[in-house]
């Protein structure tokens, strides 16, 4: 099989099919992956070993009129572009898995009569996969609250691919890794670019979290210097308590493993690494996203509270002080999150596309 997958602008458009790669079973499909130039999805995927086209693209929501008009004439360069890489990859099938440079690739997918599954992570589809609804084979959804929001006879709830590491990992050693033996572990992780306000709420009250776990915060680039030099500043014996890293790639695997609790934007991927290491969780959905289905999809399963965005910087850490106050608590979400996890989606994931290209 020849695959090209296309995806990019968050980690969480690249992981799931990263994952899907990960376990496939002899013989492997030869994978090119599409995304945008300069996007992140680059350095991920060329690490894991793949080849790497670039197509340009331009974002459509909350753009001014002047930007729009720059952003459609980006998406028709991208078409451009896509046509010519695919008809040289000349693939059986292309998997989309999100982010506006998706579009334009199904776009000359479709044009060229090649079979288009578009995977949606989220629990409602934003802007680029319901631009890709109509030109869709058969449209892959992560969760079935997503699919009554795809209403077609062409959806398949498949689940959220995952990698190997979250089935295959141990929860004491991952402990140890992190020093948090006998000690509950806090873990913040604002998504592949980081998360201001979270940073923000949670260097103001540092004190009160170090004073009752230890905790690994997972910054993002953009604000990692500034509370580098906050943990700097911490009395030494608070200091050995709190870990700061703007990323940590596999290793974030481990520290879901090792979590008694975790911070975290709703991102789609939260919605299947949670559940995979049972990590009860405080979540806060993104303002300019389709974020909060996502978190009243934990939070209805009994598995996250969620904090509103505008309501960070005073209801945060009195929220996350609260479960770290009430072991039985997290224990009951601990259940409830680990009820909600799907280890076979990468495997119906796989089989999805063998239907399609046979």
């Amino acid at each position: 099989m020849r695959l090209v997958i296309c995806g990019g602008g968050t980690a969480g458009h690249v992981y799931p099919a990263l994952a899907l790669l990960d376990g496939w079973p002899a013989p492997r499909p030869d994978v090119t992956w599409i995304g945008t130039p300069s996007g992140m999805e680059r350095r991920i995927v060329q690490n894991a070993g793949l080849p790497f086209v670039g197509v340009r693209s331009g974002a459509i929501r909350g753009q001014r009129p002047d930007r729009l008009v720059r952003s459609a004439g980006q998406l028709a360069v991208g078409l451009v572009q896509a046509l010519r890489a695919l008809r040289g990859l000349a693939p059986h099938v292309v998997l989309t898995t999100g982010g506006y440079v998706s579009v334009p690739v199904a776009a000359a997918a479709w044009l060229l009569r090649i079979p288009v599954v578009v995977f949606l992570p989220d629990i409602r589809p934003g802007i680029a996969v319901r631009a890709q609804r109509p030109l869709a084979t058969r449209i892959a959804c992560a969760f079935d609250a997503a699919a009554e929001h795809l209403a077609s006879d062409r959806t398949v709830v498949t689940g959220y691919p995952l990698r190997q590491g979250f089935f295959t990992g141990d929860r004491g050693t991952a402990r140890k890794a992190f020093g948090a033996d006998g000690e509950p572990l806090l873990v913040l992780y604002g998504g592949s670019q980081g998360a201001r306000s979270l940073n923000r709420a949670v260097s103001d009250g540092l004190e009160q979290l170090l004073e009752r776990c230890r905790f690994v915060h997972v910054s993002g680039q953009l604000d990692h210097d500034e509370i580098r030099a906050r943990r700097d500043r911490l009395p030494a014996p608070l200091r050995d308590r709190y870990q700061v890293h703007a990323f940590l790639g596999d290793r974030l695997i481990d520290a879901f493993l090792a979590a008694d609790l975790c911070v975290a934007r709703a991102g789609a991927s939260v919605l299947a690494e949670l559940p995979a290491a049972g990590v009860p969780a405080v979540v806060v959905p993104g303002v300019f996203s389709d974020q909060r289905a996502n978190a009243e999809w934990l939070v209805d399963r009994g598995a996250a509270v969620m904090v509103d965005d505008d309501a960070v910087p005073t209801d945060l850490v009195p929220q996350v002080c609260a479960l770290l106050d009430d072991p039985q608590r997290r224990d009951e979400m601990a259940r409830a999150s680990r009820a909600a996890a799907n280890p076979h989606a990468a495997t119906h994931l796989r089989r999805l596309l063998r239907d399609v290209v046979s």
